[in-house]
C-alpha cells in the first residue's frame, strides 16, 4: 500500500477500456479531475478493482450506457460507475459481495460468480467501502470510496 496519484491511473485504465465500450456499442461518459487525486492503496489491487467493475458491466448487465466519474468528496475520493442496464433484484442486491453468489435475472450464465466479492475483500483490505443501488430495468450503480491522504 503506497501513495497513488488516482486520477491519472483511472484514465490510464480507461484508455484500455474504450475501444471494447464503442465494439459493444456502450456509450461512455467518464469524468476524472485534471487535478491530483492522492490516495494510499495498493496499485494493482485499485486495477483489479476497477477492470471487475466494468468487465461485470459489459458481460452481465446489457448495458448501452456507462458512466465512471471520480471526485472528491470531503475527505474521500468517490468513484461512482453507473449503468442503464437490467439493473439488479432487490433480493440479489444483498447478496451480491457474497463468494459464488450468481444473479440469474436477465443476467448472462457466464461468470464464476467471483468477481464482486473479490472486488469487496480488495477494496475492504485498502481501507475503502464499496456500496450498490440498483432498480431492476433501470441500471445499477456501484460507489467505491478511499479516504484521501491527508
Amino acid at each position: 500500500i503506497q501513495s497513488v496519484e488516482v486520477a491519472e491511473l483511472t484514465r490510464n485504465i480507461l484508455i484500455d477500456w474504450i475501444p471494447i465500450f464503442e465494439d459493444k456499442q456502450v456509450d461512455y461518459d467518464i469524468d476524472i479531475p485534471e487535478q491530483p487525486v492522492r490516495v494510499r492503496l495498493d496499485m494493482d489491487s485499485y486495477m483489479r478493482i476497477v477492470n471487475n467493475l466494468i468487465q461485470n458491466v459489459i458481460a452481465h448487465s446489457h448495458a448501452d450506457k456507462i458512466k465512471i466519474a471520480l471526485s472528491k468528496k470531503e475527505n474521500n475520493m468517490e468513484l461512482l460507475l453507473a449503468d442503464n442496464g437490467v439493473g439488479i433484484e432487490k433480493e440479489d442486491l444483498k447478496h451480491i459481495f457474497e463468494r459464488l453468489y450468481k444473479c440469474d435475472k436477465g443476467r448472462s450464465e457466464k461468470g464464476s460468480g467471483l468477481g464482486l466479492s473479490i472486488v469487496h475483500q480488495l477494496v475492504e483490505k485498502m481501507g475503502g467501502s464499496i456500496t450498490v443501488e440498483s432498480l431492476p430495468g433501470k441500471g445499477t450503480e456501484f460507489m467505491l470510496l478511499f479516504p484521501l491522504e491527508s
